[in-house]
Order: structure tokens, then C-alpha cells, then sequence
């Protein structure tokens, strides 16, 4: 179980090369077929009026999530139903990435945070750890750098949890768990382009391999 579950990890970043490089040619055959014949005719003849609300649904999510404080009486619940708000709104806005929705969502992504703004107390500790540990400096400028690092914080605190045991990990949660990560350096790389660049960092980090280290414990 533990070498399955090293390679299933390790395998994460190799098989996004491929997602990522076939993505556009697969897409962007389709994207050319449906703008001469299809949905997109639709859309740009005004005919139809996608939903682009996705990307103020996540600033509202993330502006909210800021606002949260560690002593706040149900402080986990709430962080937890913002992010999964935050999931929600985005996964449904990149479902088709060369949809509408999907390039007004990252225009909204692409705006800058308001001056002074705040970041998610979790967030705060993750970015500051990241950096004293390896070096690595998030880049939060945008509401996009900001989407990014709450996901990537998100994934790390379910890698490293104390209460979940990877040594008797069904495939069917380790599978389920690398499917998210690779969403998640996707949406990543989608994003937030600069801290896309940085995962591949990341990946190599101590962070990482605390994780795997702590996966073959037990032989």
C-alpha cells in the first residue's frame, strides 16, 4: 500500500504535463467547432447570457473567509463551508475552460486585491511557514493569488492530517485525494500563473516530503 500510494503521489505532477499540453489542441478544436456551429453562436449573438457570477460568488467567499478569526465560536465550520463555497463557484466556472464563464471568471480572478485587504488567518500561517522552511514566497496580489493559496493551504492540511491514516488508506481515498490535487495545480496554474510556476517548487519542498516520509513509515 505504501509504495502504490508514493507512486500515486509522485505521479501528480508528471501527469499534469500531459492534461495541461493536450488540453489546449483537444479544446481548442472543439472551441472552433461550436463557434462557427452551437452554443458559442448563441452566446455571441446575445441569444444567450451565460452565468458569469462564479467569480464574484469566490471574492465574496475569500472576502468573508478573511474576516474569520481563529476565536471565533465555530470557527472550523465556517472556514471549511467558505472554502467549499470557494470550490464550488470555481469548479463550476472552469468546468469548460475556453467557455464564457470560464474566461470571466478568470478575468475577475485577474483583479487586484483592495489595498489593505486582509488574508485568511490559515493562509497567513501556511504563507509564512512556506517561506521561513524553503524559501518559497506566495505571491498574493490578486484575487486569483489569493483563490490559489486557499486551495493549496487546503490540500496540505488533508495531506498532512493527523487523524487521517495513509497506511490503511483504501485506493479509493488515495485515489480520491490525488484527483484533488491534480485539480487543484490545475485550477493553480489557471489562476494564478505566477504561483503556478511555484508549485513545481513546492512539490520538491520538505512539506512534501514529510508527507511521503510519513507514508512509508510502516513497511
Amino acid at each position: 500500500m505504501k509504495k502504490k500510494l508514493l507512486a500515486l503521489l509522485l505521479l501528480v505532477p508528471i501527469l499534469l504535463i500531459p492534461i495541461i499540453s493536450c488540453e489546449g489542441d483537444a479544446l481548442g478544436g472543439l472551441s472552433d467547432f461550436m463557434g462557427t456551429f452551437g452554443t458559442n453562436t448563441l452566446v455571441e449573438s446575445g441569444i444567450v447570457v451565460p452565468d458569469t457570477s462564479q467569480g464574484a460568488e469566490a471574492t465574496k467567499a475569500m472576502s468573508g473567509l478573511a474576516e474569520l478569526k481563529k476565536t471565533d465560536e465555530g470557527y472550523e465550520e465556517a472556514y471549511t463551508a467558505a472554502v467549499d463555497e470557494i470550490k464550488k463557484a470555481t469548479e463550476e466556472a472552469l468546468a469548460s475552460k475556453n467557455s464564457a464563464k470560464a474566461k470571466a471568471f478568470v478575468e475577475e480572478m485577474q483583479k487586484p486585491r483592495a489595498e489593505g485587504a486582509g488574508l485568511p488567518t490559515k493562509v497567513e500561517d501556511a504563507k509564512g511557514k512556506l517561506e521561513s522552511e524553503t524559501g518559497i514566497e506566495l505571491e498574493i496580489e490578486t484575487e486569483g493569488d489569493l483563490l490559489a493559496a486557499i486551495l493549496l493551504v487546503d490540500l496540505m492540511e488533508k495531506a498532512t492530517d493527523t487523524e487521517t491514516d495513509w497506511d490503511t488508506a483504501t485506493e479509493e481515498e488515495i485515489m480520491e485525494f490525488v484527483s484533488e490535487a491534480l485539480q487543484v495545480i490545475d485550477i493553480v496554474k489557471t489562476v494564478s500563473p505566477v504561483n503556478g510556476v511555484k508549485i513545481d517548487d513546492i512539490l520538491g519542498t520538505d512539506l512534501i516530503k514529510d508527507l511521503l516520509a510519513k507514508m512509508q513509515e510502516k513497511e
